[in-house]
């Protein structure tokens, strides 16, 4: 036994040397010093709009970019793009994460796009049939580093609306023609009031972190998992259950929203309501939607703040556990994503009124 404990701890090691990167991150700095880009402005005045740039600086400490929206166009807009002097692009394909640092006077919101030349498709004449993976954040009036995901970017159905073609009939976007990126104002950005934008860095990185974490939590999962199994043949008993025995929250329900934003946002609540490290930075991360409009979705649909939502679902797992279960007060807080069971009591008696011992006591399975 002790010999196939030995070989089960070494094969996650074995496979860990064969499996790691060269290196834990690569970054492509776009902004500032790289020469391959030029910077300009635009603004909806090429669309016979009235919006109007202000000011525009940029040099090694940053850039400086002041507009104004004007009624005019239908969407009034203002524009800051980076694209590179080749345009058919550049090789962008081993980088996963779009970083910005980025300072924007209220109200918050910035939409990024990439633009991706498509060979055979696109015109150096026409920027528009460059195809555009689009992505909104969240932003102040206090500097911010935002990391996005590529995954998280889409082509924005106006983009296949304006070139006549039906949504979503182009295949995987090819990051190897990447040509630049386009940072608009948020539709909501208030008229004829002097907004200001500036930014710090722009980059490309390769983000090893979550490949990473997998790995580590797989092989520390598996030696458990061994380690349990050990333990389990040579006393020849049962292990006392953890949380992870804990019934599916199947009865839990959350009705179903059309929108696909509100959609992705309850998903990812059911679906992870168990972590006690659950915030809006964590949704935001995992989803791509940015905190200020994970909030008001929570609000709009509970009627609540995001954690008195967060804790109503708790609590209402808590309840069940406690009325079908015979298992221990801090056993159940930890199922349902507290790591303090004096915490967990406090905030069950916040919403029963009465303590879960006394409510297990009270509905449990014993009466």
């Amino acid at each position: 036994m002790n010999k196939w404990l030995i070989l089960v701890s070494i094969l996650p090691l074995i496979l860990l040397c064969f499996l790691l990167p060269p290196t834990c991150q690569k970054n492509y700095v776009i902004f500032p010093g790289n020469p391959e880009f030029d910077i300009s402005t635009q603004s909806d005045s090429v669309n016979n709009g009235n919006s109007k740039i202000t000011a525009f600086s940029n040099d090694q400490n940053g850039i400086f970019f002041q507009y104004v929206l004007k009624k005019g166009f239908a969407y009034p807009y203002c524009s800051l793009i980076l694209k590179t002097k080749n345009p058919e692009g550049m090789d962008s394909s081993r980088f996963n994460t779009f970083i910005i640092e980025v300072k924007k006077k209220s109200p918050p919101g910035l939409e990024i796009r990439i633009k991706l030349f498509i060979p055979g498709f696109s015109t150096i004449s026409d920027p528009m049939t460059y195809r555009i993976m689009a992505q909104l954040i969240n932003t102040s009036n206090t500097w911010q580093k935002h990391q996005v995901q590529r995954k998280n970017f889409s082509t924005p159905s106006w983009w296949y609306n304006y070139l006549k073609m039906p949504y979503n009939s182009l295949k995987t976007p090819d990051y190897r023609y990447f040509a630049g990126i386009e940072l608009v104002n948020e539709e909501k950005d208030s008229l004829d009031i002097t907004n200001v934008l500036e930014i710090r860095k722009i980059s490309f990185e390769r983000d090893y972190t979550s490949f990473y974490y997998l790995l580590s939590s797989g092989i520390i999962a598996y030696l458990i998992l061994s380690i349990g199994i050990w333990i389990y043949f040579k006393r020849r008993k049962k292990s006392a259950p953890n949380k992870n025995l804990f019934s599916s929250p199947q009865h839990l329900e959350l009705e179903n929203h059309a929108d696909a934003e509100a959609k992705k946002v309850f998903d990812f609540i059911l679906k992870n309501y168990q972590d006690p490290e659950l915030s809006l930075s964590k949704i935001n991360l995992e989803t791509g939607i940015p905190e200020y409009k994970i909030s008001r979705i929570v609000q709009k649909f509970c009627d609540m703040p995001f954690k008195n939502c967060l804790n109503q679902l708790r609590i209402k797992e808590a309840k069940h556990l406690l009325e079908n279960t015979d298992y221990q007060i801090t056993e159940i807080a930890f199922a349902v994503g507290y790591n303090d069971s004096g915490h967990f009591t406090r905030i069950f008696k916040e919403y029963e009124k009465i303590t879960p011992k006394e409510y297990q006591k009270k509905h449990g399975q014993k009466n």
